[in-house]
């Protein structure tokens, strides 16, 4: 494998990040009805409000900012600095930032992140 084929993420979601903000945004709306059927298998399967979700590959967290809102403790991670930035800053004008979290992560190194920082990712 070339380097150009191992670091294609990482050109499309950090460098171009940009061309996909608009879209993301665009969705969130309809991300209602998503949350809406992730809340239902939760409550089917038991899952409590106040329980840890881990929403990787986050974007912008349109799926973690309505789950936070609805008391559960979200942590969301994403290869974009944009895409964090944004959701950051939207669970703070939401005022659940202190249920919905975000950092910048290669998910594809998912459990590396987790077991290194697992105590400060989490509330």
């Amino acid at each position: 494998m070339n380097k150009e084929e191992v670091d294609w993420p990482q050109k499309l979601f950090i460098k171009h990040a940009n061309l996909f903000l608009r879209l993301l945004q665009n969705r969130a709306e309809s991300a209602k009805l998503e949350v809406d059927g992730l809340v239902r298998i939760f409550e089917e399967f038991k899952v409590s409000t106040h329980s840890r979700i881990l929403d990787v590959s986050c974007g912008i967290g349109r799926h973690s900012i309505p789950l936070a809102q609805r008391g559960y403790d979200v942590l969301g991670l994403d290869l974009s600095p944009l895409f964090i930035a944004n959701a950051r800053a939207t669970a703070k004008a939401r005022k659940v930032n202190s249920h919905a979290k975000f950092r910048v992560a290669d998910v594809r190194k998912v459990a590396s992140v987790l077991r290194l920082s697992r105590r400060s990712m989490w509330f």
